[in-house]
């Protein structure tokens, strides 16, 4: 099994000194799986052996190479009781999800935070 440099959250202690911890990936959840960026990602999260689920509008559009060990959630990231329960026992969400602005004009991430 190759090893991979951990990624690294840095921060601030109660010093006020730099910071940083280790970010432990065991369930990652992918939004935006089926797009340009996030199929990449969940290929590369699967070749390092790491559980993934993957938050995608159309299955039919992840890559079969993609859909081997990947738990797929169909649902749409405007649209909350679609995807409810999808961040249950995922330790770090990647979001590639395109849109900025939902019809409404709040911004995205406020769909990705109600998930949370």
């Amino acid at each position: 099994m190759e090893r991979y440099p951990l990624p690294l959250s840095k921060g601030k202690n109660f010093s006020g000194q730099d910071q940083y911890r280790v970010i432990v990936m065991k369930q990652v959840l992918v939004a935006g799986a089926t797009g340009y960026l996030g199929k990449f990602i969940v290929e590369e999260l699967q070749r390092r052996g790491i559980w993934t689920r993957a938050l995608v509008r159309d299955r039919g559009k992840l890559p079969m190479s993609s859909t081997g060990d990947v738990n797929v959630v169909e649902g749409l990231i405007t649209n909350p009781p679609s995807i409810a329960g999808c961040c249950r026992d995922i330790d770090v969400v990647i979001s590639t999800v395109g849109i900025t602005r939902q019809r409404d004009g709040s911004p995205i991430w406020m769909s990705i935070f109600r998930l949370i």
